[in-house]
């Protein structure tokens, strides 16, 4: 008897937490709306205005709340259990390519794209890792702009293929290497540049979601060498 009542307890506990889960996930989502209209319309009438350096500024601020948002609301899907992934076998050039078109022209120019390894395909959800590879190179951009740009280098091992995203910017603090992936995390020497410490969370949960690795090889004099392990498929023509 004793037995049975705990059970019925333990389901109702769980009942209540998927309900609140929900109910969080649901507020996250209307909330969500909420701003994302306003900023559509602003966004909207300051294309209207005259171009001049403070249209540009407030197009770059509704933007970066924009992506703020998103990047908010990415953060709890990925926390939810079982989050589903659109698995597709596409080939690393494929996500390169996509991935690259988020970037203007003279950053596109800075990015050395290497393959190491003849087409390597990857089942992958391609949105996804969109957004965690954008996450990675913008991160890059952002604290570690330097005239030598940043290189992409694809390396297929047995089972594996690597993705490395170096810079050449003043690299990573050894005891900040594990930090930089936790949520909001950011450095004592980085805040005067304007961020939310997101976008490195968010790229490890998708990695991790796809069984796969990211990791950070801190201090490359000069720069960080990003890392990602992706299970991959040899000889396939798909994409």
């Amino acid at each position: 008897d004793e037995l049975a009542e705990l059970s019925v307890s333990f389901n109702r506990l769980i009942s209540e937490i998927n309900n609140l889960i929900n109910q969080k996930h649901k507020l996250l989502l209307d909330v969500s709306h909420e701003l994302k209209s306003p900023l559509a319309r602003m966004l909207f009438l300051v294309e209207m205005l005259p171009k001049s350096s403070q249209s540009d500024e407030l197009k770059e601020e509704i933007s970066f709340l924009n992506d703020m948002i998103s990047n908010l609301l990415l953060v709890d899907k990925l926390e939810m259990p079982y989050s589903t992934l659109d698995l597709k076998k596409t080939s690393i050039e494929t996500l390169f390519e996509k991935t690259i078109h988020f970037f203007n022209q003279n950053q596109q120019n800075k990015i050395n794209f290497i393959n190491d390894s003849k087409s390597p395909v990857c089942l992958i959800d391609l949105t996804k890792m969109i957004v965690c590879i954008k996450n990675i190179i913008q991160n890059s951009f952002k604290y570690a702009d330097t005239k030598k740009g940043m290189e992409v280098r694809v390396r297929c091992l047995s089972g594996s293929c690597e993705i490395h995203i170096r810079d050449f910017g003043p690299g990573i603090d050894e005891q900040n290497k594990e930090k930089i992936f936790d949520p909001f995390f950011r450095s004592s020497k980085l805040e005067s540049v304007a961020g939310f410490g997101l976008g490195l969370s968010i790229s490890k949960k998708i990695i991790i979601s796809h069984k796969g690795t990211l990791t950070v090889v801190p201090n490359m004099k000069p720069g960080a060498n990003f890392i990602l392990t992706l299970p991959w498929e040899e000889e396939s023509n798909d994409k």
